[in-house]
């Protein structure tokens, strides 16, 4: 049988070579030339990193699209970049048929980096690309990754355990193996013995469900090297959602340990922010929706232990809702509508926060960034004119009150996705994109409350 994928099975992209740049942690000579979605986080030694798509002559979200990281030692004036996640079936160019990496989260624990991203097969996205994903886990009853052979529509295989050596077999859905077939942790398939493809490519024989995937991988060396990947969806992806995916940005490590990633769903255009949670970083857990506004958000742990989520909406203002730890989950508590207005459609961008190091008058700080006001201009979503606002939380009362302190770039100017991170000197860094889908700007503030 003979199969036209538009893209030939050898053609395979050749992972870039890990680089330094200056004063920007992504630049084109890294390989790609369009970047988007930036995260940013802070190691406990001062290190910096930071994570964004790499997409190769796109803007699309979708397309073929890899996950570049870069770390800095020095504050941001000199950055080290590699790309972390990389499966190179495009031929490092846009194809519709290609794997997507998307929208990183990160966030340290101890000395260690975990990566959260999406990764959807060989022609999936929500946006972008040939085909939308269909409501599925992507696992059987039994947690075993499902398969199908090329375009069939039944996934009558699956993955089985991964031995000591890190290779698992294939079976049949009547548990017979598969002969000649096997595949390592990173999902790359075997033909006795020679690479052939990975399993969420489109030119591979044997082939993932079309749905999202939470791809999860850590590295305990700064970013320089990446571990396998652990896949969250049969822990905490529905059955009936054709997405389940991350709210980029950064996640959350709790005063207690636990790491928590901000995430949402998408179903035929209903869509709702939730987070995940670990204790180990092996075991994770979901929480409820917070509403049927809520989509990407990020999540602050304030000192009384209440989970903040400042959330992209469609409200045309910054809203927020409140977590709390009650058993061994959370309980939502109302959103709130702040007046804080965001001009024209500029509320649909994702709102980067990040709690302040330092209290002001025994209130918390959360420092809040995100584009405010189109100015003279209606495109690209009226993302423009980023402001960075304080919003300080009272413990005692439960009250927030909030103060404008100061204007990232001009009306005119794009301001899109950011995050924000601390730096060791009491600073805070923000990792923005601007222009859009080219380059990202990099800042340090000293915050004045």
């Amino acid at each position: 049988m003979n199969y036209n994928y538009n893209i030939p099975s050898n053609e395979r992209g050749v992972k870039p070579d890990d680089g330094v740049c200056a004063g920007n942690p992504f630049v084109p000579a890294s390989g790609s030339d369009q970047f988007r979605i930036p995260a940013l986080v802070t190691m406990n030694d001062g290190t910096v990193v930071a994570a964004a798509d790499a997409r190769w002559n796109t803007h699309a979200d979708g397309c073929g699209l890899d996950t570049i990281v870069s770390f800095s030692e020095d504050n941001g004036k000199t950055w080290r970049y590699t790309f972390a996640n990389y499966l190179g079936d495009n031929g490092n160019r846009m194809n519709r048929l290609s794997t997507t990496f998307i929208d990183p989260l990160l966030t340290v624990h101890g000395d260690t980096i975990y990566l959260l991203v999406d990764l959807f097969p060989g022609g999936v996205a929500l946006n972008s690309t040939k085909y939308r994903p269909e409501p599925s886990t992507g696992y059987n009853e039994d947690g075993k990754l499902l398969l199908r052979y090329y375009d069939s529509p039944a996934y009558d295989y699956y993955l089985g355990d991964f031995d000591e050596s890190g290779t698992a077999n294939l079976f049949r859905r009547d548990g017979t193996v598969i002969e000649g077939y096997t595949a390592d942790r990173w999902f790359n398939l075997y033909w006795n013995g020679r690479e052939i493809s990975n399993l969420f490519c489109y030119t591979s024989p044997y082939r993932v469900v079309s749905t999202s995937f939470l791809y999860l991988t850590t590295s305990r060396d700064k970013g320089r090297t990446w571990s396998a990947p652990q896949i969250l969806n049969p822990q905490v992806k529905r059955a009936d959602e054709p997405f389940y995916g991350t709210a980029p940005g950064r996640g959350t490590v709790t005063k207690s340990g636990r790491i928590l990633f901000p995430c949402y769903y998408y179903i035929y255009g209903a869509q709702g922010a939730s987070f995940i949670f670990s204790d180990d970083g092996v075991n994770w857990k979901r929480t409820s929706t917070i509403s049927n506004t809520s989509s990407e958000h990020q999540l602050t742990e304030l000192s009384d232990g209440t989970i903040r989520s400042i959330f992209r909406n469609p409200l045309g203002r910054i809203c927020y809702a409140d977590a709390r730890p009650d058993g061994d989950n959370y309980v939502w508590g109302d959103v709130v509508e702040t007046d804080i207005l965001l001009n024209g459609r500029s509320s649909n961008c994702m709102i980067s926060s990040l709690l302040y190091s330092k209290k002001v008058d025994g209130c918390d700080v959360i420092l809040v960034a995100c584009p405010a006001n189109g100015g003279n201009r209606t495109d690209l979503g009226g993302r423009y004119n980023g402001v960075l606002r304080a919003a300080l939380y009272d413990p005692q009362t439960g009250e927030t009150t909030w103060k404008t302190l100061c204007e990232i770039n001009g009306n005119d100017d794009f301001y899109g996705y950011s995050c924000l991170t601390a730096l060791s000197d009491g600073t805070a860094a923000l990792l923005y994109e601007n222009p859009c889908d080219i380059n990202f700007r990099y800042q340090t503030y000293r915050i004045d409350l």
